[in-house]
């Protein structure tokens, strides 16, 4: 068995069921500098403390355990804010060591996707998030065998098709943050209640820095009966009775796993490609009129919530199916669980 080493910045809940999958298949540890994980772990883990300046991260004593655990693949997390994942890679302390890099790749500086580039051709191989930025890496002379998918996605244990219940709301599931356009998602639904039944109303889920603000919003405009919130609600079998009634998981903002997390339950989603929004690579999941919707701004939005809310989209429920057999057919953890085996494999032979 392949004794495996992932370093990360700290373990995040929907990571958790990953891991433990992993752990069943590799001999693995992870070293991370966030909150210890409690309960039986089918991996060993280690807490580092880290230093801090600005924006960028040194955890430390990384090499000294390296060197003592002999490890044959090391996974890091590639964020070059975390010195260590750079460092690492390009001067290789520990010798007959495999090293992958695994997230994400370019953004919109190009001397920083230059380095991209270069730390992707010093490593055995890499791990994406999504396969949309491939054509772009062999372009730039990564070799396309080095390359492995593990699309990003979460574990929800009930999952279900919930597409063809009976709905009554819209549904917004997340942090309350200003780059998630949660205020003009309110201010446009306060325009369509005219328009649509008054047994439907909007559902919002989460807590975060915007909630006090948007408290004020909705009493300002005097729509509490509609506009409902629900604070932070992360109990799976408490968030299905949401996701059952709900037409639609609405970000007007980037969005992120919340499109797998909608897509696990038959629920489609409806988000803005605009200049405002730097969506993550779940974007790619959606297929417009397919298995959810894609506007191009928010004036294009009241009229979709209409039509839907009065039944006027035809084959609404077979956009939920769509959506939901995406998410069982290409995006369970047992599928990122493969790319990780098959990256693993492909860097013990280089």
């Amino acid at each position: 068995m392949e004794k495996v080493l992932i370093i990360q910045n700290k373990i995040p809940k929907y990571r958790e069921a990953l891991f433990s999958e992993l752990g069943k298949i590799l001999s693995l540890t992870i070293i991370h500098s966030g909150e210890k994980i409690s309960g039986d772990l089918s991996y060993r883990e280690i807490v580092v403390s880290k230093l801090s300046y600005k924006n960028f991260f040194l955890q430390k004593g990384l090499v000294r355990i390296i060197s003592q655990n002999k490890f044959d693949v090391i996974i890091l997390m590639f964020d070059l804010h975390w010195i260590c994942n750079v460092i690492l890679p390009l001067f290789k302390p520990c010798r007959n060591v495999k090293w992958i890099l695994w997230g994400h790749r370019y953004n919109k500086n190009k001397f920083i996707n230059l380095f991209r580039n270069f730390m992707m051709k010093r490593v055995d191989a890499n791990i994406l998030y999504s396969d949309h930025e491939i054509p772009r890496m062999v372009k730039n002379g990564i070799k396309r065998e080095s390359i492995f998918v593990a699309n990003n996605t979460l574990d929800v244990p009930n999952s279900v098709d919930l597409s063809l219940n009976n709905k009554d709301c819209y549904l917004y599931v997340g942090r309350l943050q200003k780059r998630k356009r949660i205020d003009e998602l309110i201010i446009a639904f306060k325009a369509i209640l005219p328009f649509i039944p008054e047994h439907v109303n909007l559902e919002i889920i989460g807590d975060g820095e915007e909630m006090e603000n948007l408290f004020s919003l909705v009493e300002k405009e005097k729509i509490g009966s509609r506009v409902i919130f629900r604070g932070e609600i992360t109990d799976s079998e408490q968030l299905i009775n949401f996701f059952s009634r709900a037409f639609l998981y609405i970000s007007i903002g980037a969005v992120g796993l919340s499109v797998l997390h909608s897509f696990a339950y038959g629920i489609p989603v409806v988000t803005i490609v605009d200049e405002q929004n730097y969506h993550g690579p779940e974007l790619y999941n959606i297929i417009n009129n397919e298995n959810s919707f894609l506007i191009k701004n928010l004036e294009l939005l009241p009229k979709l919530l209409i039509d839907i809310a009065n039944y006027r989209i035809d084959n609404f429920s077979d956009i939920g199916q769509k959506a939901f057999r995406h998410f069982t057919e290409n995006r369970t953890i047992d599928k990122m669980v493969l790319s990780f085996k098959a990256a693993v494999k492909y860097s013990m032979l280089q």
